[in-house]
């Protein structure tokens, strides 16, 4: 081989080098807006889940003070059932978020 063709060689495989690195600094950026987004989304999920259990005992606590309705319901019982139902509907949220984490992780491993 000549010298000529000996840095042809040279350049194509430089060349070669810098666009896989590149497409390796996209896809590792790529992944990192990904992993924010999950970061995002499973932040959202438990915000909404707080909100939801606040919502839940704020009713509970102001028909404790509704005297029409103490009158109709023992108030201890009454919160351990909203309580009962706010932890039904975390078991849920757990559920979904955990069938959400594996689809997000099979998804970034394809």
């Amino acid at each position: 081989p000549t010298r000529r063709s000996s840095y042809l060689e040279r350049d194509k495989k430089a060349k070669e080098a810098k666009e896989l690195y590149e497409k390796l600094a996209a896809q590792k950026t790529q992944e990192q807006n990904l992993h924010q987004k999950l970061l995002d989304d499973q932040f959202n999920i438990i915000q909404g889940t707080v909100k939801e259990a606040e919502t839940i005992i704020q009713d509970a606590i102001a028909k404790l003070d509704d005297p029409l309705h103490v009158r109709c319901t023992s108030s201890p019982d009454y919160l351990i059932n909203r309580a009962e139902a706010a932890l039904e509907s975390v078991a849920s949220l757990e559920k979904g978020h955990e069938h959400y984490i594996r689809t997000e992780i099979a998804r970034a491993h394809v």
